[in-house]
């Protein structure tokens, strides 16, 4: 398809706010789900944009918006989250961006690990 192939992933096995909060980050499910096995397909930058509200009462941690969520959230509940959708959302528009852009004009970085 000569296109970039992009990850954008809910959590699904922590809330957002514990993921926010955790110095680890993705559990290693997670890490393995969201980020391995789509690198191995030639996926790239993946980004968290939502996940588990964590239930009633939970304030969330995981951007400068600190969203609560009230009653009517259960705890298995799915929500995304605006700050980093929006993130997302300007990431994918800088791809676009950089396609549309002649060649010579274009700057990229490539680092290689290992």
């Amino acid at each position: 398809m000569d296109v970039p192939y992009l990850t954008a992933h809910p959590l699904e096995f922590q809330s957002i706010d514990q993921w926010a909060q955790s110095a680890r980050g993705l559990l290693p499910v997670e890490s393995t789900i969201m980020v391995a096995i789509p690198e191995l397909d030639g996926a790239t930058s993946p980004m968290v944009f939502g996940g588990r509200t964590g239930g009633k009462g939970t304030t969330c941690h995981g951007c400068s918006r600190a969203c609560t969520f009230d009653g009517a959230h259960d705890v298995h509940d799915m929500f995304v989250c605006s700050e980093r959708t929006e993130q997302l959302v300007a990431r994918v528009s800088r791809w676009v961006q950089l396609r549309l852009k002649p060649r010579d004009q274009r700057r990229l970085a490539i680092v290689l690990f290992n």
